[in-house]
């Protein structure tokens, strides 16, 4: 069983993605830590499509520097909680917000992995992301997978975020394989 899966076992919406890498688990795991936005192709335009609500509000949150600062640490400190780890193997973080709202809904500050598990106040969205890495196959690559999983807290939250999703999922696919390659680059350069 994953870490993924013993945090959020039953989820409404679920996105998997995988690649090869020929590098050792220490390097991928440096890359995964590593690899900034600046190295995720349309990275940039895809956050920027996002959070254009916002800005057309004039409410759009400083991004200044961000393609120079690894995008784990980015996202740690952007409200989500990182909620087990294995190292060299897998890694889950997870937030808790209303992300269809066009301000994309702030999310709920966690403190500790368990008020993630428990909390279940009705109107909101869970959402775990994991990274995990799989033993090398025959060439003696390995194969790193991320996975996505939403599940909603009530009803009418999990018409509101089917709606969203059916808009943004395919950017959160885009990021995630173009994230994806980002870390293979780096963890197989020399």
């Amino acid at each position: 069983m994953t870490l993924l899966s013993a945090i959020l076992p039953r989820w409404h919406f679920r996105e998997i993605h995988r690649t090869t890498i020929a590098a050792s688990a220490e390097r991928v795991w440096a890359a995964i830590r590593q690899v900034t936005p600046r190295e995720i192709r349309l990275f940039d335009l895809l956050m920027g499509l996002r959070s254009l609500p916002a800005r057309l509000l004039g409410r759009a949150p400083q991004r200044s520097g961000l393609g120079d600062q690894p995008l784990l640490a980015t996202v740690l400190r952007s409200g989500f909680l990182l909620l087990a780890e294995d190292p060299q193997r897998e890694l889950v973080l997870g937030t808790i917000g209303q992300f269809w709202k066009p301000l994309g809904g702030k999310p709920l500050v966690l403190d500790r992995p368990e008020a993630f598990a428990s909390f279940t106040n009705p109107g909101f969205a869970k959402a775990a992301m994991s990274f995990h890495l799989e033993a090398p196959g025959e060439n003696g690559a390995l194969r790193l997978v991320t996975e996505t999983r939403i599940r909603a807290t009530s009803r009418r939250a999990l018409w509101k975020f089917a709606a969203y999703w059916m808009i943004v999922r395919p950017g959160s696919a885009l990021i995630r394989r173009t994230w994806l390659a980002a870390i293979k680059r780096r963890a197989e350069a020399v």
